[in-house]
């Protein structure tokens, strides 16, 4: 899979998780019943989005990582938000949103320990926001920290990794 690619098909997934969270993500709770209808609609919605945008076949999964997900791929938090597995004709692209009680000052130094032996391809940081590139010689992963909440919290900072994994 090409570096180009990699952005472009990472960037509709990015989009889609945006999606995806701003339609179930409300801080004002609804009742269960309402809130699983929502779920639903949101993930059926965000999936034929994406995959009319990428052409792969695109899997959402609500608060957990979806099959297949990369071993070596640390996440900083178990606290899964969205997980999704878009298929292509050349790789798998997964992405995993997870939240985290501290802040991005706190959690990029944890990042870039994880990557260790990984090459960093990219970084960037301004307030609030950190965003980290790695790659090994298999596949590349985009790591990108938000401050704040997730469905009106205080505090805390949003996760979210792109992987692209080519097939052999």
């Amino acid at each position: 899979m090409t570096y180009r690619k990699f952005l472009t098909s990472s960037v509709a997934v990015a989009g889609a998780v945006t999606l995806a969270l701003s339609l179930t993500g409300c801080s004002n709770p609804l009742d269960n019943a309402i809130e699983k209808a929502t779920e639903r609609v949101a993930e059926n919605g965000t999936e034929k989005l994406v995959e009319g945008m990428t052409g792969g076949d695109i899997d959402i999964e609500f608060t957990s990582v979806p099959d297949g997900f990369p071993a070596e791929v640390p996440l900083i938090s178990e606290d899964v938000v969205q997980g999704l597995k878009v298929k292509e004709d050349d790789g798998v692209i997964y992405s995993v949103t997870v939240t985290d009680s501290r802040d991005v000052a706190s959690i990029t130094p944890v990042i870039e320990e994880n990557f260790t032996g990984w090459e960093e391809t990219f970084s960037h940081e301004t307030a609030g926001l950190s965003m980290r590139h790695y790659a090994d010689d298999y596949m590349q992963v985009g790591v990108t920290v938000a401050e704040g909440g997730y469905g009106g919290q205080e505090g805390g900072s949003i996760v979210q990794y792109s992987v692209s994994v080519p097939i052999n």
